[in-house]
């Protein structure tokens, strides 16, 4: 082959390469998912305010302040150190761009192949044929359309899941810190009834040396202190184990429960929630979880649709560019087309519409298990309001004015310190019962709040995010 032949294939290839990017325009749509993410922590933010001070892209090993656990820890404190520490946010997040690269990948158009040869003449004669074709697959064109639809539908789930995970994280970090306030007013309420009890068995003891009081009387009070005490230790075990599992759930399981101080912060709110027919419209519009289910529908629903295109050949343009022995060029253009014959698209087609059918009933699934959540956890909240204010009102201030009375009755020598520690006790075992039930409101509350999306006070609409097909396809037309 001479040197101008040699010369002519290389400058033939790029001609028709420029040729086919001409015809064929790539993909614009970006990998960069910065703004996936920030649309993401946006609609967290309406539900979960602390997300807003918190940088998300920084890792979760990185040290939190180092004197935050010297100080009273709020709830909003604890939520902003959890998503701070957190990874399964994080990973939900990079779940985002991943989705964004998928987008991105399904915007992209085959890459062209390229085939070349010279011959080499075996018979003595100079001069050798070349021969170059570049193929580009073009059913791409009419698939696109719905791979776009399906990646974007996946995109938009996998944002929704990560703000649906910050939702999970603040109510997570919400109820041991409740648990962890009441756990430490526990402990408390023990130890003053252990004291009450030690002083009355000492009473009672320093009675039967005067013989006013029986032995039995004094073995049952030695009985109920000694359990008491008992009870003490178990409660101060009870309180650090709710601090430590404070400090799991915002991420610092390494760190010491013992300088842990949760804000004791009122726990019981009184305030009314929604309706039932409110909350079960909350639940079954605004939770994210749940609009991430409907994505995964409109995804599989695309992939539906794209497995009917299986149906049609696949199609490739060619150009074939051929020197003969003669020098004489030529340029042949040409399809290359693979016919539905022996693989005719079904199979393909029956599995996405199984796999869209299961989208769907997830779907149902998810929306049903949403509502019942949030009932449930409404009743729990009514059933707990309903008997930590009637055990307020009926049991604890009773109790209370009993204490006062016995104390007043033996400030004027009326009656001697047994009535007054027989009243203290009934009044602290009121309290330790009242606190039980102030805590099954809290977390109800808080479960409830979790169940409808983390916020009460949301409309009833379903959580918005821009599909990016619609603003590709702005961009094209502005073109």
């Amino acid at each position: 082959m001479t040197s101008a032949q040699a010369c002519a294939t290389p400058r033939v290839v790029p001609a028709m390469s420029v040729l086919i990017l001409m015809v064929f325009s790539n993909g614009c749509l970006s990998t960069s998912a910065v703004e996936d993410r920030r649309n993401t922590v946006e609609l967290a933010d309406e539900r979960v305010p602390a997300v807003a001070v918190v940088d998300l892209d920084a890792s979760p090993e990185n040290p939190i302040e180092p004197d935050i656990l010297g100080r009273p820890l709020s709830p909003d404190d604890a939520a902003r150190i959890a998503l701070h520490r957190d990874p399964a946010v994080r990973a939900a997040l990079a779940r985002v761009d991943e989705a964004r690269g998928r987008l991105a990948q399904a915007d992209r158009a085959p890459n062209p192949m390229i085939e070349f040869g010279l011959g080499m003449p075996i018979d003595g004669v100079s001069g050798a044929p070349a021969v170059a074709m570049l193929a580009q697959q073009i059913t791409w064109l009419w698939t696109r359309p719905d791979r776009l639809d399906a990646a974007d539908a996946l995109r938009r789930s996998a944002m929704l899941d990560a703000a649906a995970s910050i939702v999970t994280l603040d109510a997570t970090v919400r109820r041991a810190h409740t648990e962890a306030v009441v756990a430490g007013r526990l402990e408390a309420v023990a130890s003053d009834l252990a004291a009450a009890a030690s002083a009355s068995w000492r009473l009672l003891d320093s009675r039967a040396e005067e013989g006013e009081a029986s032995q039995i009387e004094v073995d049952t009070a030695l009985l109920d202190a000694n359990r008491l005490a008992l009870e003490v230790l178990a409660t101060r075990e009870q309180a650090r184990r709710a601090r430590l599992a404070l400090l799991i759930a915002i991420g610092l399981p390494d760190a010491n429960p013992d300088v842990v101080r949760p804000t004791d912060d009122p726990i019981f709110e009184t305030t009314e929630v929604p309706d039932e027919i409110e909350i079960i419209e909350l639940a079954a519009t605004a939770r994210f979880d749940v609009a991430a289910a409907g994505c995964r529908v409109e995804a599989a629903h695309a992939d539906a649709e794209l497995a009917g295109l299986r149906r049609l050949p696949d199609v490739s343009a060619t150009l074939m560019w051929n020197r003969n022995f003669m020098g004489r060029e030529a340029l042949l253009p040409g399809a290359r087309i693979t016919l539905p014959i022996f693989d005719d698209g079904e199979p393909a087609i029956a599995m996405a519409a199984a796999n869209w059918n299961v989208a769907v009933l997830k779907a149902i699934e998810t929306r049903r298990a949403a509502i019942s959540e949030a009932r449930l956890a409404r009743s729990r909240f009514d059933q707990a309001t309903v008997l930590a204010e009637g055990y307020r009102l009926s049991v604890l201030e009773p109790a209370w004015r009993s204490e006062r009375a016995a104390e007043s009755r033996h400030q004027e020598g009326v009656d001697d310190a047994a009535a007054t520690l027989i009243a203290r006790s009934a009044r602290l075992q009121a309290e330790r019962r009242l606190l039980e039930h102030q805590l099954a409101a809290a977390l109800a509350r808080i479960d409830l709040l979790e169940a409808v999306g983390g916020d009460l006070d949301a409309d009833v609409i379903t959580p918005h995010i821009e599909s990016a097909t619609s603003t590709v396809s702005r961009t094209e037309n502005q073109s």
